[in-house]
């Protein structure tokens, strides 16, 4: 008969190779795909290690995310620039040794962001956000997607 400390370490084993429990020090990469404004899940990826936080910027216009628990609860948030919109920068054909920029918007785009894992995350919702110049200073978001998070491994 099997003792009750080799138990739960073969139920913990299964567990954790079965991608139901990972480590609380991992990143959570999900690579999504922008199309007709729209967010949606293309591949979930968990690794080992620590996110380094980085400072949100309130008031610049992109991309926010929040990743909610179960009940809604925000369990992390964060921005990030459009990835839809392109930045060129080139020579000006009538005045060489200037450079001219541009911003292009694409329609179809693949980016990856990475966020904290967190046992009791359910889901990340996306905003595009628009900063309206009042006295208030608010952020316009308007839903753009939402990515269910059913991290059982590799997607």
């Amino acid at each position: 008969m099997i003792d009750m400390n080799k138990r739960i370490l073969i139920l913990s084993l299964f567990l954790f190779c079965s991608g139901i429990v990972y480590p609380q020090d991992s990143i959570v990469f999900l690579q999504l795909r922008m199309k007709n404004e729209t967010v949606t899940l293309v591949k979930t990826t968990v690794r080992p290690g620590i996110l380094k936080q980085k400072h949100m910027e309130n008031d610049q216009p992109g991309i926010f995310f929040e990743v909610l628990s179960q009940n809604g609860s925000l369990l992390f948030k964060n921005n990030l620039k459009d990835p839809s919109i392109q930045h060129l920068e080139y020579e000006d054909p009538e005045n060489p040794g200037r450079l001219l920029s541009k911003d292009i918007r694409q329609n179809d785009v693949e980016f990856t962001i990475r966020i904290p894992y967190k046992w009791e995350m359910s889901r990340v919702e996306f905003y595009r956000t628009r900063f309206i110049p009042s006295t208030t200073n608010r952020i316009n978001k308007i839903n753009i997607g939402t990515a269910d998070l059913r991290l059982k491994g590799e997607r």
